[in-house]
């Protein structure tokens, strides 16, 4: 079987050709070849955004019952992440007879835009999510991430994190391609920017985080 990550990126209707964000957990271009259907959702946010409030959401109004049928994380995967092999993550969707609610953090350009499917993109207040994502990142297991995803583990000890303060100022000030760190702030900035550039399109929906508890 042909590896779709391995393929040049497909242009989409419009002449866009959708742009590949890679990470060490991530990689986009696995929505190549994904099969939509009509009413699919597609959930795309920037960590520390909202995602998993949304997810409870969509899966709340689609079972219309709290006592959900399976893990969240089962009935609404993401499909970007490499811990995951593709196929067993297509598998899983294809077998799903509810509405499918997907998740992802690639930014809307990065996704193939199928008009079957709705698009919803929730905004935070980016220092808002800066602080969430500071304190995530004391609680993650970056060995055992290390080991799901396949990466060899640092030659050196990683330095001492630094202190709130420190890391916020330079995560404000660091200059960097948001392309190639999409929770930085020019990442986050690109993300939203690229999702408000489509408000109009019929099948993207655009969610501010403080109104998911109205």
């Amino acid at each position: 079987m042909v590896d779709p990550t391995t393929q040049p990126l497909p242009q989409l209707p419009g002449g866009e050709t959708p742009t590949r964000y890679r990470s060490t957990d991530e990689d986009s271009a696995r929505w190549l070849g994904f099969p939509f259907r009509d009413g699919d959702i597609v959930i795309s946010t920037r960590s520390k955004s909202g995602t998993t409030w949304l997810q409870m959401i969509c899966a709340l109004l689609i079972f219309q019952d709290s006592n959900l049928p399976a893990p969240l994380a089962e009935l609404s995967p993401w499909l970007d992440w490499l811990v995951r092999p593709r196929d067993e993550v297509f598998a899983a969707l294809a077998a799903q007879r509810h509405r499918r609610f997907i998740k992802t953090h690639t930014p809307l350009d990065g996704i193939p835009l199928d008009q079957r499917a709705t698009h919803i993109v929730v905004g935070r207040h980016p220092l808002d999510m800066a602080v969430s994502l500071y304190h995530q990142g004391s609680n993650l297991d970056r060995k055992r991430m290390r080991q799901l995803t396949g990466q060899r583990e640092p030659e050196q000890v990683p330095s001492a994190r630094p202190s709130l303060h420190e890391w916020l100022l330079d995560w404000i000030e660091r200059d960097v391609l948001a392309q190639d760190e999409l929770d930085s702030l020019p990442g986050v900035l690109w993300h939203l920017s690229d999702a408000w550039s489509r408000r109009r399109a019929h099948h993207v929906i655009l969610v501010h985080y403080q109104d998911l508890s109205a």
